[in-house]
């Protein structure tokens, strides 16, 4: 897990309690937090929520969701993962990052209930949001899944809505090596007459989704036929669109997350705000605070690392695509915007494909400068140079974030962006590089 040195000794001590937990590994199933809510009067059960699962784009859709929320006056609690820099990015309500004395106090709740059912890190860390967001009286809770969906602990919910972001081959060696498999895994969040909204165009997981939907006597709603999304410009920061959700028409809408693949996330998202206005009695949902919500993300989530620029001299994006889809989507959109040759920071994962993320990236680079993030997870840098290389690529080791910055600064030449990708971690390490708190 990431890694960051949070400054509050106790604060400290609880987090690494949190992190050595994960010892026990990821397990699946709903045993263990059915136990931690059950024995803290089931918090999950006093507030509505909205649960996402999908391989890119569910980190966004529910900033989205939860940024409109607040925006129309809703008191809303987003859980999230993983976090950037600080283990309290992960539980937020209306943007605010849960205070660290509060975590502290919530582990020392939890401990003894953690120790005797050997709970994950993701587990504690589910109990602590739902029992957060309960006693500060949320209306509703965005919640994201964190691997796969049937099993995940967050699955103990019983939602008002659904969403299915994105599919995508990620997180094979637990949910699977094929789209199918990984669907099924996904779609295991869907709940007994609970409408889901999908932004997937790919007819196979759509008949996959149907077919789950329909045994579960539920709805499936498309978000490309109930949204309709006329692109006036699109800048690298954003898109400036025309919108019509069912019978309603909004001109003008400001969408502040760059990237052409953010319009099928806000179509999700839109997707669920009609629902929860005209199904749910959410009706302080106006234009108004639906424009101000789609404008003003970063302030009402704290979402960051999502074609992120940094800086403009020289330009400087930080983006947390950490599997091929992401990559190829990344890298499809900025050559639209960007000079044909850039700088890249790049790390990754062991468990990715780094092989496949990188022939999206070689095209683009006139350099990469390999990364060697601050987690045991990360890939040896020096496998990524010798793949860059053999492919006839230009590589050099960097290792940590800032020597990779230093090196990158020397490199650039006029009018070549930087471009650090390939991993959240990546981006964390790179914020706290250069100063920046998400």
């Amino acid at each position: 897990m990431t890694h960051h040195q949070e400054e509050n000794p106790d604060l400290n001590s609880k987090i690494k309690f949190l992190y050595g937990l994960e010892r026990f590994g990821i397990k699946k199933g709903l045993e263990n937090i059915k136990f931690l809510l059950s024995q803290t009067e089931n918090p999950h059960q006093n507030f509505p929520s909205i649960h996402i699962a999908g391989t890119n784009g569910k980190g966004s859709i529910a900033a989205m969701i939860a940024s409109v929320l607040s925006s129309s006056g809703y008191r809303t609690g987003l859980y999230t993962s993983p976090h950037l820099c600080n283990f309290t990015e992960r539980i937020r309500i209306d943007g605010k990052k849960i205070d660290e004395k509060l975590v502290s106090e919530y582990v020392k709740l939890f401990r003894p209930l953690i120790l005797r059912k050997k709970a994950t890190f993701f587990e504690a860390t589910t109990a602590i949001a739902f029992k957060y967001f309960s006693d500060s009286q949320v209306d509703i809770g965005v919640i994201e899944t964190g691997l796969g969906g049937r099993l995940d602990a967050t699955n103990i919910i019983q939602p008002v809505l659904c969403i299915i972001s994105n599919i995508g081959l990620d997180h094979t060696d637990i949910l699977g090596k094929s789209i199918s498999k990984i669907t099924s895994e996904k779609g295991g969040i869907i709940k007994n007459g609970v409408p889901c909204i999908t932004n997937n165009h790919n007819t196979h997981v759509l008949k996959i989704l149907s077919k789950i939907v329909r045994s579960k006597n539920a709805d499936l709603i498309i978000a490309d036929r109930l949204v309709k999304v006329t692109v006036k410009n699109m800048f690298l920061t954003g898109s400036l669109l025309d919108v019509i959700i069912g019978q309603n028409e909004y001109k003008n809408i400001y969408l502040n997350l760059g990237g052409d693949y953010q319009i099928s996330n806000m179509k999700g998202a839109l997707a669920a705000l009609e629902f929860l206005k005209e199904q749910n009695g959410f009706k302080k949902i106006t234009e108004k605070s639906l424009k101000r919500g789609l404008s003003e993300i970063e302030k009402y989530t704290g979402l960051r690392g999502r074609l992120d620029v940094i800086s403009y001299s020289p330009l400087t994006i930080v983006d947390v695509a950490h599997n091929p889809d992401g990559v190829e989507k990344t890298m499809n959109f900025l050559k639209k915007l960007i000079p044909p040759k850039s700088v890249f920071i790049f790390g990754v994962m062991k468990d990715k494909n780094y092989q496949e993320m990188l022939e999206y990236i070689l095209p683009k680079s006139r350099v990469i400068i390999t990364a060697h993030p601050n987690t045991s997870r990360a890939l040896d840098p020096v496998k990524i140079i010798s793949y860059i290389q053999q492919r006839g690529g230009k590589a050099f080791f960097g290792g940590k974030l800032s020597k990779c910055i230093e090196i990158a600064k020397k490199e650039i030449r006029s009018n070549e962006p930087l471009i650090i990708l390939g991993s959240h971690y990546v981006a964390g390490d790179a914020f706290t590089a250069m100063g920046i708190v998400p």
